[in-house]
Order: structure tokens, then sequence, then C-alpha cells
């Protein structure tokens, strides 16, 4: 009871420790995006907290009371293999500084821990788990391995009680890993969401487009509008041909970038009162207040002839695909939406790109409103729903923009 008792007290300085490193790593979140500086920043704070930790004077032989492995293995997942780099050199430095017959494996402990924190970290990203939480905890269960380290026989090391040094192995250490662990993957998940808030605010100031909540919320008070006073409005669905492969092969910088070019071009192609809203990654929504059909349709083809001219992926033009929809076609607000992904779907149902849907044949025709698939309104009529003309038929109307 008495051993237990004078353990008790050596347990407030790792806490405290852990808790001032956690906000020591937010701070530095907050100002370092992720990369390699940013892994040898939280490396080298996990070798701080660590030395602190080993500075404090502590009655109890066991090693891992003192909670200094514990801040290792943290920094060393969080930073990687270069945080295990940078967190490892002063720890060893005071080991060796503090001298006695458990400098060998208070080494190895040392070692072995960054091993076993970068370690982990490379396992989850194989495994793709995205939690931190989960993460952290199989960090936690894997951290009694550095009791390994303890197999080198060491005269004096083990001095201590038996139970605590099991107790300090088997309960302290996981519990002390994944609290540091939780403290940490919080401030850096508060910091992703906060630079992820930053950018988009500055990714709609630059392009003066708006979320797609408010963009709703536009075509909600247009057909509003078009109820009480009969004002018309149109909606187009543009969408990047091949955008979801031409995002999967770009790093995440610079499809920012290339989004963000699009959707100036767009904006440039529009009125200063219509609204513009990214959809997703590869996709745009646009309403167009006080617009009729044909006018509507002359803006896609605008917006499909700029594409091709001016923007360029990998050296090679771009080209769109649009969806349109008037609220003569279909009355509620998220029908009109729903249409204009119905005419984009049917427009490009054969491969085609740089089409726009319907076609203005179709639109002539005054067709009724029918679903082509669950989810989807689109115009149509009988045996015709799925039949589209063909974008170089001679004697149909063209929706290939020639330049």
């Amino acid at each position: 009871m008495s051993s237990v008792a004078s353990v008790l007290p050596n347990l407030l300085n790792p806490f405290a420790i852990v808790i001032i490193g956690s906000l020591a790593a937010g701070f530095l979140f907050d100002r370092v995006a992720a990369g390699r500086r940013r892994n040898v920043l939280i490396g080298l704070i996990g070798g701080a907290g660590s030395l602190a930790v080993m500075f404090t004077p502590s009655g109890v032989a066991p090693f891992a009371i003192d909670g200094h492995i514990c801040i290792i293995l943290v920094a060393s997942f969080f930073g990687g293999p270069l945080g295990a780099l940078a967190a490892v050199p002063l720890p060893l430095a005071m080991q060796l500084e503090l001298g006695g017959p458990a400098v060998p494996i208070g080494l190895g402990a040392i070692v072995l821990a960054a091993l076993v924190g970068a370690g982990v970290r490379l396992a989850c990203n194989r495994l793709g788990l995205r939690t931190r939480r989960r993460a952290v905890l199989l960090l936690a269960a894997a951290s009694p391995l550095v009791v390994c380290a303890l197999a080198v026989p060491s005269g004096g090391f083990l001095a201590g009680p038996t139970l605590l040094s099991l107790i300090g192995f088997l309960v302290w250490m996981p519990t002390l890993t994944f609290l540091f662990g939780i403290l940490v993957g919080n401030e850096l998940a508060r910091s992703d969401a906060k630079r992820r808030q930053d950018d988009e605010q500055l990714f709609f100031s630059l392009t003066q487009t708006v979320r797609d909540s408010l963009l709703r919320s536009q075509i909600e008070h247009h057909e509003r509008l078009h109820e009480r006073y009969g004002v018309h409005y149109a909606y187009l669905l543009v969408a990047l041909d091949d955008g979801e492969a031409m995002y999967e092969r770009t790093p995440p910088a610079d499809w920012v970038r290339f989004k963000a070019a699009v959707a100036r071009q767009l904006r440039d192609c529009i009125r200063d009162s219509d609204v513009c809203a990214p959809l997703g990654e590869d996709r745009f929504g646009i309403l167009l207040p006080y617009t009729s059909a044909a006018n509507a349709y002359t803006v896609a083809e605008r917006i499909q002839a700029a594409a091709n001219t001016i923007l360029k992926f990998e050296g090679k033009p771009v080209s769109v695909s649009i969806g349109l929809a008037h609220v003569d076609d279909t009355m509620p607000a998220n029908d009109v939406m729903i249409t204009a992904e119905g005419a984009l779907f049917l427009a490009s149902a054969n491969g085609q790109k740089n089409v726009i849907g319907p076609f203005p044949s179709d639109r002539l025709e005054g067709n009724p409103v029918v679903r082509s698939f669950p989810g989807a309104l689109v115009r149509a009529s009988g045996a015709n729903a799925a039949r589209l003309p063909s974008p170089i038929s001679p004697d149909g109307p063209s929706n290939v923009i020639r330049l």
C-alpha cells in the first residue's frame, strides 16, 4: 500500500506535461500545414516533453511510470519516421547523462518506442485507418511492446516491486499513451477543420462562388417568386468531363487551384446577379434568375465554348457537359436540381462529352416530366425517353461547340 502511495504523486507530472505538449502541438498545427516540416516539429515537441519528464525526480524504480516513453510513442506516431528521428536525440542524451546500470535498457527503450510509434503509423496508413481514435487505440495496445527492451538483464533496474513494474507496463503505459494520443489527435482535427474552413472561405472569396446551401436557398427564394409573380429562372448543372478521373490523379493542392480556375471562368460567363456554387469536386450548380429556357441554353453554350478554348488540364483542352432545368419543367425547388441532373445523365448516357441536355428539339416538343432513373427527372415521352439525337447530325441541332 505504501508503494502504491509513493507512485501516485509521480503520475501528476506526466499528466501535466502531456497536456502542455498537446497544446503546443495544437499551436504548431495551426501554423504549419501537413508535410515534412511539421513531422519534424512534432518529433521535437515529443523529445522536449520526454526530456521534461526525465528531468523530474522520481522515487519509483520502473521507468515506465515516468511517462517519457509514452510521449515518444505518440510523437513518433503523429510525426512518422521523420518525427521519430527528431524525437529521440534529447531523451538519448539525457539517458546517457543519467548513467547507471540501466543505461543500455533505457537507450533501447527510447529507440524501440520511436520504432513502435512510427511502425504503427505506417501500419495504420496501410490498413486505411482514418479514424484517429481507432488508430490511437491501436498505438496504445502496441505500447507494451517496449517491454521487450527489458529482456536484457540489468542488475538493479527492477529493484522496485515487480507488481508495480507490471502495472506500469500493462496499465499505465497504454493509458497515458491513449490520453496523449487523443489530446494530440483532437488538436489535429480541430486545426484541420479550421484550415479547411479558412481555405473554403478564401476559395469562395477569390472565385465569387457560394456554398451549396446558399445556392439551394436562392433557388427556393426564386421558386416562391415564381409562384407569386410568375418570375422565370433556370438552373445549370455543369460537370467536368472525366472530372472524377482527373481529380484522382491530381495532388489536392493542384486540384484546388484548377477547380478555382474553372470557377472563375464560370463566373466570367454569367451575370453578377447569377449564383454559382461548387458541388463536390467536379461539378458546379448555376442559378440564372429571370432567365428563359432559350437564354439559359445560350449561356450553357457560352460556358462550353469558354471551357474548350481557355481551360487546360495537363496541357489539353477541358470539356464540360451541362444539364439544364427551367422552372416550367418542374415546380419544387429540389426537383429543379434533380431535373438538371437527369438531363445531364441522359445527354451523356452514351459516353458523349461536351453535351448539353436536354436538346433544343426536346424542349420545343413540350413533353411532360418523367423519371429516367430513381431520383432524377427528365423531359421525354414514350419510347423516345432514352433516345438522344446525334450531336453531329447535319439535320438536327448540334450541341457540340466547334471553334
